[in-house]
């Protein structure tokens, strides 16, 4: 609790130092601006856009991209025992979304570091694009536990396995870079 005191005080200080410590020009002298230097915006490295990518693979690596949620769903269908079954459609329904979610962080991470390098502008271009239309893609919405044999969880999956070797072949293309 006394070193809280004391941290709270010495940040008091601190900021009350500034204006109260000949911060205040004289009645005689004259204040001077100094011009404020334009930020030019800098260029992202192949090396630090490299980096994000690798990262998102990292993050997939465990989710197994080719995985038919359907073989789960035909073991459900008019089975008495469909629990079971069910509830693995419903973990690989998860593990689709998981990926879609890590896109759109994909996504977002390579906007933050834009310009990009001349040389790699298509492939960022590109990977961005693909990892939209991958993360648009909304699993979960479409399944859960009471639906996982209906159409719309069905075609959910289906643009799934249609958008995800799209991106994945892209991101394959930054291991040049060290992706």
């Amino acid at each position: 609790m006394k070193q809280r005191l004391l941290l709270i005080a010495a940040l008091l200080l601190m900021s009350l130092g500034g204006t109260a410590c000949g911060s205040q020009a004289s009645a005689g002298s004259e204040a001077t601006a100094t011009p404020t230097p334009t930020k030019t915006a800098k260029t992202s490295t192949p090396q630090q856009l490299a980096s994000v990518v690798a990262e998102h693979n990292a993050s997939v690596e465990q989710i197994n991209l080719d995985e038919d949620c359907s073989f789960y769903e035909h073991s459900a269908e008019g089975n008495p025992k469909a629990f079971a079954a069910n509830v693995q459609a419903l973990t690989c329904s998860i593990g689709k979304q998981t990926h879609a979610i890590n896109a759109e962080i994909l996504v977002t991470k390579l906007t933050k570091l834009a310009p990009y390098p001349e040389e790699l502008a298509s492939l960022v271009e590109d990977t961005i694009a693909k990892a939209k239309r991958l993360a648009a893609i909304k699993v979960n919405d479409s399944c859960d536990s009471q639906s996982t044999v209906s159409d719309v969880c069905r075609l959910a999956r289906l643009n799934y396995r249609m958008a995800a070797p799209g991106l994945a072949s892209t991101l394959a293309s930054w291991k040049p870079y060290g992706a």
